[in-house]
C-alpha cells in the first residue's frame, strides 16, 4: 500500500502539472496548425474539441487531482483546539476597574473626536490627539485587562514505557509535575521567533525588493508621480490633515485619505528627495509584509521537535518547530511579481503589510487570551482599511476566524479529538482556547475607533461598489481571471509564477481535507475572503493592486501543501529522499525568486519614455548646475514645465521659473561653462546651431533598447 500511494501521489502531481498550463492566457488551439487538419474529419473534430473543451476539461481534472492529492496526503499531524472555560485567574477587582476605567475613558475620547469632526467639518490638532489618544488609551486598557496565560516550561521527555502509560485525561487536564506534557498542535511552549533565520529573510528582501531602489523602473507610473507631488504638498502645507481625501489622487470608488501619504512624506521630507522617499516608503512596506508572513507562518505550522529516544510512532520525528515552514513561505511571498512591482510604489503594498500583521496579533492573542494583541489587531487592520480597500480582505477573514472560534466554543465544529487509545492519544495534545464575547467587544472597538473618521468616503465606496456589483458568477470570475495576466504595459509577468501555479489547486485539495485542523479552516477563510473581495469589485476596477492580499495566503497555502507532500513521501517509507525533498523545496523557491527578479528587473531597466528620460538627466546633474531644456515654439510643446512627472524626479524645481532648470524656445547667449543643454529627438534641429555657439562641448545621446534616441545631452565646455 506505500508503494501504491507514493505513486498514485506522484503521478496526481504529474496530472496537475500537465492540466494547469493550459489555462494560460492565449488558446492551446491557436498553437495547432489549422491548416495541416483541414483534410482529416478526426482531425477536424479533435481541433474543434480542443478550442471548446480542453478548458474545462483541465478544470475538471485539476480539480479532482486537487481533490484527490488532499486525500492521499496526510493531514496535519496533531488535534486541532478544544474549548475550555474561562481561566479561573481572574484578574484582581483593582485590575478590572483601572482597565473600565481607562477604557470608558477611550471610547468617550473617540466619541468627542469624532462628533466634532463630523459637527465642523474641520480638522485640528486637538482632533488628531483625541483620536490618537483614544487609541492609545484602548490599547492600555487592553493590557491592563489580559489575564495572560501562562506558558508551561519544558521538561524532561518520558521515556516509551511511561508515555503508552498515559490515559486519555492527561490529554485534557494537566499532567502531574512528573510528567512532561506531548507537544502540543496549538503549541503551549513558547513559539520561537528564529531571529537568524528572520533576519536572513528580511536581508534577503531587503535586497531583492531595494536593488537599485531609485534607478529601476526608469519610466514612474502615474499614481506613484502622483502620490509624490502628494506628499511634496503636505510637506510644505501649514496645515495637517489626516482624515481628508484627496480628490486628484483617489477617486470616489477608492478613496486616499491624506494619512496614508503619511510615510512618503516623512521619508521625502527626510531625504529631499521625492523618488527616494516614495521608493523607501514601499521598500519598508514589502519588508513589513516579510516580517508579518513570517509571524503569521510561525503561528500556523509551529509544532515541536521529536524528543531524542522517542519511539518514531509516537513522534514524527521529521517534523520541526515550523521554521523551515515559515522560511518558505516568506520566500514565496517575497518573490512574488506582484510584491517585486509594489515594492517600488507606495499605499498598496502598506495597507497589505498592516492587514497581514493585524492577522498575526489576532492569532497570538487567541493563542495567549492576550486582549492587548486581540485590540492591536484590529487598530493594524483598521490602519489597513484606510491605506487601501484591498485590506477588506483581512477584516473578513479576521470576523470569519472570530466565527470560527466563537464556534467551536460552542462545540458547533468537530475539533476536539480525544482518541482513547494509547497509541493515537500520545501523538498530540489538545490546547484549549478560552474566548469571552468581551474580546471580539474589544477587537471591534479598537477597528471602530480607527475608521471612525474615514466613515463618510468608506461609506460612499461602499454605495458605489454594491450599485456596480456583476450579477453573475461567471461575469465575476470572467472578470476576477484574466488580471492574474499581466496588463503588458505596466507589469513584465503573470501575478503567480508558471512553476508555482499548479500548486493552488493542491493547496485548496489539502486545505480542504484538513478543516477539521487549525490550519486548514484558518486558510480557507482566509483565501475565501480574498476571492470574495476581489470578485465583488467592478470589473473595471479588478486589479493587481486589489489580487494583491491573494499572494500571502497563496504563499501560506503552498507552503502547506507542499509540506504536507514532504511529510507524506517520507512516511511511505521513502526516508532517503528526507535531505533531497528539503534541498528541492529550497531550491525551488530561490530558483522562483531568481527568475521573477531577473525578469523585473530586465524589464524595468529598459522601460523609459521622453519624460522620464529627461527628469533622471535632470535628477542626475549636480544640484547647483544650471540646466536649459530646448523645445520648439509651439501651442502645445512636448515637454512642459509643470509636467508632474518632470516635476516628481526634480522635486519640484522644474516648475521654478528663477531656478536653476530652464526652458527655452532658442539657443540662449552667455551661458556659463557647465551648463547642460537638453534636447528632444523631434526637436534636433537644435544640435547644429547649439554646437556653433557653443564649440568643444561633451555631446551625449541617450537611447532607449532598440537604440532609438530618447534625447540629446550637451554639456558646455570651458573656454
Amino acid at each position: 500500500m506505500r508503494v501504491l500511494r507514493f505513486f498514485a501521489l506522484l503521478l496526481v502531481v504529474l496530472i496537475v502539472f500537465i492540466a494547469t498550463p493550459t489555462f494560460e492566457w492565449q488558446p492551446l488551439a491557436a498553437l495547432l496548425p489549422a491548416d495541416y487538419f483541414a483534410d482529416s474529419t478526426l482531425f477536424t473534430w479533435f481541433h474543434r474539441w480542443v478550442t471548446q473543451d480542453l478548458s474545462r476539461f483541465a478544470l475538471l481534472i485539476t480539480g479532482c487531482a486537487g481533490l484527490t492529492f488532499g486525500l492521499l496526503t496526510i493531514p496535519w499531524p496533531y488535534p486541532s483546539i478544544l474549548y475550555q472555560p474561562p481561566s479561573a485567574h481572574r484578574l484582581r477587582t483593582s485590575r478590572r476597574i483601572v482597565g473600565s476605567t481607562i477604557l470608558l475613558a477611550a471610547l468617550a475620547s473617540g466619541g468627542t473626536g469624532a462628533a466634532l469632526y463630523f459637527g465642523s467639518g474641520t480638522e485640528t490638532a486637538l482632533l488628531h490627539g483625541l483620536w490618537v489618544g483614544s487609541i492609545l488609551l484602548l490599547l492600555i486598557a487592553a493590557g491592563v485587562l489580559t489575564n495572560r496565560r501562562q506558558q508551561p516550561l519544558p521538561q524532561q521527555p518520558p521515556s516509551q514505557h511511561q508515555s503508552l502509560r498515559e490515559d486519555a485525561s492527561t490529554v485534557v487536564h494537566p499532567a502531574p509535575a512528573d510528567r512532561h506534557p506531548v507537544p502540543v498542535g496549538w503549541p503551549t511552549l513558547p513559539v520561537p521567533v528564529g531571529w537568524p533565520t528572520l533576519l536572513t529573510m528580511l536581508l534577503f528582501a531587503f535586497l531583492l525588493c531595494g536593488w537599485n531602489l531609485t534607478s529601476y523602473p526608469a519610466t514612474v507610473d502615474d499614481t506613484t508621480v502622483q502620490v509624490g507631488l502628494a506628499a511634496h504638498l503636505l510637506n510644505r502645507s501649514n496645515t495637517v490633515t489626516l482624515f481628508a481625501p484627496l480628490p486628484a489622487i483617489g477617486v470616489p470608488e477608492q478613496p486616499l485619505f491624506a494619512l496614508a501619504l503619511t510615510p512618503t512624506a516623512f521619508w521625502a521630507r527626510f531625504s529631499h528627495d521625492l523618488l527616494f522617499g516614495t521608493r523607501t516608503a514601499g521598500l519598508l512596506a514589502a519588508l513589513l509584509a516579510t516580517l508579518g508572513i513570517w509571524l503569521v507562518a510561525i503561528e500556523l505550522f509551529t509544532r515541536p521537535v521529536s524528543p531524542p529516544g522517542t519511539p518514531h510512532d509516537l513522534f514524527a520525528p521529521i517534523e520541526d518547530n515550523g521554521q523551515s515552514l515559515a522560511a518558505l513561505a516568506t520566500l514565496l511571498f517575497v518573490a512574488n511579481m506582484g510584491v517585486l512591482y509594489f515594492s517600488r510604489t507606495p499605499i498598496v503594498l502598506t495597507a497589505t503589510a498592516w492587514g497581514i500583521l493585524g492577522c498575526w496579533a489576532l492569532l497570538r492573542g487567541i493563542r495567549l487570551e492576550d486582549r492587548l494583541a486581540m485590540s492591536l489587531s484590529g487598530v493594524l487592520i483598521g490602519l489597513g482599511l484606510i491605506f487601501h480597500s484591498s485590506a477588506l480582505t483581512f477584516a473578513l477573514a479576521a470576523l470569519l476566524w472570530w466565527l470560527g472560534f466563537g464556534a467551536v466554543r460552542l462545540g458547533l465544529l468537530p475539533h476536539a479529538f480525544l482518541l482513547r487509545t494509547q497509541k493515537t492519544m500520545q501523538s498530540g495534545y489538545t490546547q484549549a482556547i478560552s474566548l469571552r464575547f468581551s474580546d471580539f467587544l474589544l477587537w471591534s472597538g479598537a477597528l471602530l475607533l480607527v475608521i471612525v473618521p474615514f466613515l463618510p468616503p468608506l461609506i460612499q465606496a461602499g454605495r458605489i461598489w454594491a450599485g456596480n456589483l456583476l450579477r453573475s458568477p461567471t461575469v465575476h470570475l470572467a472578470a476576477l481571471v484574466p488580471n492574474f495576466a499581466p496588463p503588458v504595459p505596466t507589469y513584465p509577468a503573470p501575478l503567480f509564477n508558471l512553476i508555482l501555479l499548479p500548486l493552488i489547486p493542491l493547496a485548496i485539495g489539502v486545505m480542504i481535507f484538513n478543516l477539521d485542523r487549525r490550519q486548514g479552516w484558518l486558510l480557507s477563510t482566509w483565501l475565501l475572503s480574498a476571492l470574495g473581495v476581489a470578485t465583488l469589485l467592478p470589473q473595471q476596477a479588478i486589479q493587481w493592486d486589489h489580487l494583491l492580499p491573494l499572494i500571502p495566503i497563496s504563499a501560506l497555502a503552498m507552503t502547506f501543501a507542499l509540506d504536507r507532500l514532504r511529510v507524506t513521501l517520507l512516511r511511505v517509507g521513502v526516508r532517503w529522499l528526507q535531505h533531497f525533498l528539503n534541498f528541492f523545496l529550497l531550491g525551488l523557491a530561490l530558483w522562483v525568486a531568481f527568475h521573477n527578479g531577473t525578469t523585473y528587473y530586465t524589464f524595468a531597466r529598459t522601460q523609459s519614455d521622453t519624460i522620464s528620460s529627461v527628469g533622471r538627466a535632470l535628477r542626475a546633474r549636480a544640484s547647483e548646475q544650471p540646466a536649459v531644456v530646448l523645445q520648439g515654439a509651439t501651442e502645445r510643446p512636448i515637454l512642459a514645465p509643470d509636467d508632474p512627472e518632470l516635476l516628481f524626479l526634480t522635486n519640484g524645481n522644474s516648475g521654478d521659473p528663477t531656478g536653476p532648470i530652464q526652458f527655452a524656445t532658442q539657443v540662449p547667449e552667455g551661458l556659463a561653462s557647465g551648463t547642460l543643454l537638453l534636447v528632444l529627438p523631434e526637436e534636433n534641429y537644435w544640435i547644429p546651431a547649439i554646437e556653433t555657439a557653443y564649440p568643444n562641448g561633451l555631446f551625449t545621446v541617450m537611447r532607449d533598447r532598440y537604440a532609438n534616441p530618447l534625447l540629446y545631452l550637451y554639456t558646455i565646455a570651458e573656454p
